[in-house]
């Protein structure tokens, strides 16, 4: 996955400063490239690698490349199929991430992870949720809190449902948190789509503070952007708190 996943983001990249991309790619620990080619012959299996590649687009042509790189990971890691009955309400809160959003396809193939709306239940709706199970891809079933589709929830309740498809019931306020955390949960790197709400005073040592301004001006984003961004990354990479997270 992160060997396919690599190349794509450099080649990317190669669009705008050309085979300077590959020339920076070879700085990333772990990664080898030939050097006569464009071709990765070795890449590490884990985030690190394109945490890695970001930092390298960062540190040697500015945060607007480093964020183009970021964006490109989220899109080509994860492609969600996207049932959304809301008049776009889901939709609109997704687009945030940068993912790849498709609302048909022809084999569950081309998907990595599906979002469905079932307030309303149909046949359709009903017939993808039954090949999710099949194929066993993360499946995230949303319905309105007053608008309960009653019989689909009964089937869907009854044991040895797989742990792929979780079940969540929703308001305008709660979505963006539900979606957040379900395709953080599955993207190489971390989304923010809810809106930091909870206030939290931090005193910091100037050590530690000089170290953030240097960060925030070298990004070019702020300091409470950063540690978000930090810590979410954290998150993502704790499998000790991943598997007690409820």
């Amino acid at each position: 996955m992160y060997r396919d996943l690599i190349k794509q983001i450099i080649v990317e990249q190669e669009a705008f400063i050309g085979p300077l991309a590959w020339h920076v790619a070879k700085r990333v620990p772990g990664l080898l490239i030939h050097p006569g080619e464009n071709k990765i012959l070795a890449c590490p299996e884990n985030t690190d690698v394109v945490l890695n590649l970001i930092d390298q687009f960062e540190q040697h042509f500015g945060p607007c490349l480093g964020q183009v790189a970021r964006e490109a990971a989220r899109r080509l890691s994860l492609r969600i199929f996207l049932h959304d009955n809301t008049s776009g309400l889901i939709e609109s809160i997704l687009q945030k991430s940068h993912l790849q959003l498709k609302k048909e396809f022809a084999s569950f193939d081309d998907i990595d992870a599906c979002i469905i709306e079932m307030s309303d239940s149909s046949n359709r709706v009903e017939q993808w949720l039954a090949k999710a199970v099949l194929v066993q891809k993360p499946t995230l079933c949303l319905y309105q809190k007053n608008n309960e589709p009653r019989a689909l929830l009964i089937n869907l309740r009854k044991p040895g449902l797989p742990k792929n498809i979780i079940i969540k019931n929703y308001t305008s306020r709660s979505i963006p948190t539900i979606l957040e955390r379900f395709v953080s949960e599955r993207s190489v790197l971390p989304v923010e789509l809810a809106t930091p709400s909870i206030k939290f005073t931090l005193r910091l040592t100037p050590d530690v503070d000089q170290y953030l301004e240097w960060n925030a001006e070298k990004s070019g984003d702020s300091k409470a952007n950063l540690l978000r961004q930090w810590l979410r990354e954290r998150i993502s990479q704790d499998d000790s708190y991943q598997e007690n997270r409820t």
